[in-house]
């Protein structure tokens, strides 16, 4: 005999399975002749099982005493009232169709009138652990599935599984018997349960995945805040990554450990719910480093069509399983995407590329460098020492879109004390890519692009860094339109530039050229932030808005098309004598200007 499944159409109602074995929970509202709820009241009700339609003959009926709630809401137990004619465990549910008939009294008497019946769309499961001869197999847990007797199951038997530990856990689901093409499958402890009893079909419980995404729960992945389930999603990866295709995977709520998970082509991970780009977030879905991460996703230079979606995923780099990590995600190879995440509280990159085309980096707040005693470097050293937050080499025909890019919290401070390298973003071999509508913000520098070209600048945003806005060192043949230079060189008194050009000719490898800047627009800025840490932004104006290393003429000849300056360099040197005296270290070249 096989076990089926219980679907129930309703019409203003919840079929729902009780705990109490040999009944069925019913939630309703009660409503009046004039279809108002009935509120607070005393109501009766008659319920009636009918065999085949919806006029048929009363296999069973019962009737129940009840009060509504403020709502007009009630709920009563199917198979466990007042019996007023047959027996509900006699009930042929295997047998042709039935039909559910509520009638209902609205003062609490037995004067019944019909309030509505409906289908039962399949035959409901006893709610005890065991065979059941006309209803369906309901198990605990996944192990307790695992070690049940097979003896006696026939193709397209069905157990329900309550959870995959226990609590709720979300890792419940239904499973089907199979034999036929399943019988050399593994035990994946997710989709396929391999019996561990006397199996003398060679059967596998194959679970009834429904709707089009793969929960983490379904594979034992809870999300207890604890426990490193790498292991156990690398199971799920391997269970569906045969064809590469449109694979989802769910996050429900919970916080996960994770540690280097390669995301495969055509695999998209994301949370149930959008994540708000806030240090201080708030969401249900939560992703942080296992002991000893480097990474918690990678993409790997192969993987295309893949994708991160809605994820917080916290670095964690104030406790230990945090001290390890390189970077929140390694984001490598072509066409793939990061969107709508929270990338955050990393010790040193939130996202870092090696080698990047044809991608996307959208509407995500990437924070990192969060850590002390962080490995950076000189001009000789490889990035020319720098560290970013988002950290890209080797980038090509790719979008950096409405980001919100920086580090730890504190106005005024260079991370990297000697040589300023902390960066909100580094570009290194960036080439033919947009970078448009982002935030660079809070690190010695907010933007260090090198050795790049062909790029399109838009609208971009540089402020309230402890040095520059943005530095420059050999691009060539890019556009920046709208960018915006505000609060920069917060620490140590104002030393530094919104923006700097390494044109310098005699250094050849360092030359930029060919850069126009549209409407660029360089102002003092100031927040809430910089007053709460008692920072007087005037006092810290920056030393030049643009700042170029050689004469800016001939084949390196940077343009400048209608700029806005509000302070284009301090005008207190003379009366502070802490601070350099404008033009005393590096010369400022004009820049050719149309305005």
């Amino acid at each position: 005999m096989k076990k089926i499944v219980l679907l129930i159409l309703f019409m203003n109602t919840a079929m729902l399975y009780s705990q109490v074995p040999q009944a069925i929970s019913y939630q309703s509202i009660a409503y009046n002749s004039s279809n108002m709820p009935i509120v607070n009241g005393n109501i009766g009700i008659k319920i009636s099982i009918l065999d085949l339609t919806s006029t048929g003959s009363v296999l069973y009926s019962e009737r129940h005493s009840k009060t509504t709630n403020s709502q007009g809401n009630y709920s009563l137990s199917i198979g466990g009232g007042t019996v007023l004619s047959g027996s509900f465990n006699a009930i042929p549910w295997g047998v042709g169709n039935k039909f559910l008939k509520v009638e209902l009294d609205p003062i609490g008497g037995t004067n019944y009138t019909a309030s509505g019946t409906t289908q039962f769309m399949s035959v409901p499961y006893a709610l005890n652990s065991g065979t059941t001869i006309n209803g369906i197999i309901t198990i605990k847990n996944i192990d307790e599935l695992r070690s049940r007797l097979t003896t006696g199951n026939s193709e397209g038997d069905v157990c329900y599984v309550k959870d995959y530990v226990g609590n709720n856990d979300g890792g419940g689901g239904h499973f089907v018997w199979r034999i036929n093409g399943f019988s050399n499958l593994a035990d994946n402890g997710g989709t396929i349960i391999v019996p561990t009893s006397a199996n003398p079909t060679n059967g596998r419980w194959v679970r009834n995945v429904e709707g089009t995404a793969i929960n983490v729960k379904w594979f034992g992945i809870l999300g207890d805040g604890v426990t490193d389930y790498s292991s156990k999603l690398e199971d799920l990866i391997a269970t569906f990554n045969s064809d590469n295709k449109g694979v989802k995977v769910l996050f429900p709520k919970g916080v996960y450990r994770l540690k280097e998970i390669e995301v495969p082509t055509g695999f998209t991970f994301y949370g149930e719910q959008g994540v708000s780009h806030d240090l201080s977030y708030r969401t249900p879905v939560i992703i942080r480093p296992a002991s000893g991460a480097q990474y918690v996703f990678m993409f790997s230079t192969t993987t295309t069509n893949a994708s991160l979606e809605n994820l917080n995923i916290d670095g964690d780099f104030q406790n230990p399983t945090g001290q390890s990590l390189i970077a929140g995600v390694l984001f490598n190879g072509t066409a793939n995407r990061l969107y709508n995440n929270n990338i955050v509280y990393c010790k040193q990159h939130a996202v870092k590329s090696t080698s990047l085309k044809v991608s996307r980096i959208e509407n995500n707040m990437l924070q990192g460098l969060f850590g002390s005693g962080l490995p950076y470097g000189n001009d000789s050293s490889p990035d020319n020492g720098h560290i970013g937050s988002l950290h890209l080499t080797n980038t090509t025909d790719s979008w950096i879109i409405n980001n919100e890019i920086g580090m730890s919290t504190s106005y005024g401070t260079l991370k990297d004390l000697t040589n300023r390298k902390a960066v909100a973003i580094l570009g290194n071999n960036l080439h033919n890519s947009i970078i448009s509508g982002n935030v660079f913000e809070n690190g010695d520098k907010g933007a260090y692009i090198m050795y790049s070209t062909q790029n399109r600048f838009s609208n971009n945003r540089y402020e309230f860094n402890g040095s520059s806005g943005m530095e420059i060192l050999n691009n060539a043949e890019s556009i920046f339109t709208g960018e915006f230079f505000c609060g920069n060189s917060l620490s140590q008194g104002g030393r530094y530039d919104d923006l700097t050009i390494d044109t310098a000719s005699s250094v050849t490898p360092n030359q930029s050229s060919g850069l126009t800047f549209i409407n660029p627009t360089f102002v003092k800025g100031n927040n809430g932030g910089l007053i709460q840490e008692g920072i007087d932004p005037e006092s810290r104006l920056p030393r030049h808005n643009v700042t170029n290393y050689a004469s800016n003429s001939g084949d390196w000849k940077i343009t400048f098309v209608a700029p806005y300056f509000q302070a284009l360099s301090r005008n207190k040197d003379a009366q502070n004598n802490s601070l350099p005296a404008v033009n005393t270290n590096t010369p400022a070249q004009s820049p050719y200007m149309v305005n």
